[in-house]
C-alpha cells in the first residue's frame, strides 16, 4: 500500500527524469552545431582572408571542435575554421598559436591543444568578424535551444 509519502517521492522522480529528458533533447548535436557554424558563415557572407598581418593572439573562444574565434592584440576577432575536427578543444583551458612571424595564415599554420596527447588542428580559413558577428557566433547554438524551448512550451 502506498502512503503519502511514497506518493510524493515517486511524484519528485517523475518529475525529474521529465526534466532531465526536456534537457537533453534542447542541446544542438555534434553535428548540427557545425551545420550552424557553417551556414552563419554563407548567410552572413563573411569575408574570408588567407593571413592576418600583424598578428598578436590575445584570446579565443571554442564554439565547437572544427570553429573558434582568436582575437589579436588591437581586440579584432576573426573566426577560424579547422581542417579536421580538433579533439579536447571544447574542455582545454588555453591553445597555442602555432605562426611564422607576426602573420597567421590559413593552410599553414595551426593552433595546438596542449595536454597528454597534445594535438595540431590546421587552419583552413580565417574570417574577419565585427565585435556584434563574434557576439552572434558565441551565441549560435544557445539561440537555437532557446527557440527550441519556446517551440515546446507553445505546443
Amino acid at each position: 500500500m502506498l502512503n503519502n509519502r511514497n506518493v510524493v517521492g515517486i511524484a519528485l522522480i517523475v518529475s525529474l527524469l521529465v526534466l532531465l529528458s526536456g534537457c537533453a533533447t534542447n542541446a544542438m548535436t555534434r553535428a548540427e552545431r557545425l551545420q550552424a557554424y557553417d551556414q552563419y558563415i554563407i548567410d552572413a557572407k563573411l569575408e574570408s582572408v588567407d593571413t592576418v598581418q600583424a598578428f598578436r593572439f590575445s584570446g579565443w573562444s571554442e564554439l565547437s571542435d572544427r570553429h573558434l574565434i582568436i582575437n589579436t592584440g588591437i581586440n579584432k576577432p576573426y573566426l577560424i575554421t579547422l581542417k579536421n575536427t580538433c579533439s579536447d578543444l571544447d574542455f582545454t583551458q588555453g591553445i597555442t598559436v602555432n605562426n611564422t612571424g607576426s602573420r597567421l595564415r590559413a593552410n599553414f599554420d595551426s593552433i595546438s591543444v596542449p595536454g597528454k596527447f597534445s594535438q595540431r588542428c590546421f587552419i583552413d580559413k580565417i574570417f574577419k568578424l565585427t565585435k556584434e558577428q563574434r557576439k552572434e557566433l558565441t551565441n549560435l547554438h544557445r539561440q537555437d535551444d532557446k527557440s527550441e524551448q519556446d517551440a515546446n512550451a507553445e505546443k
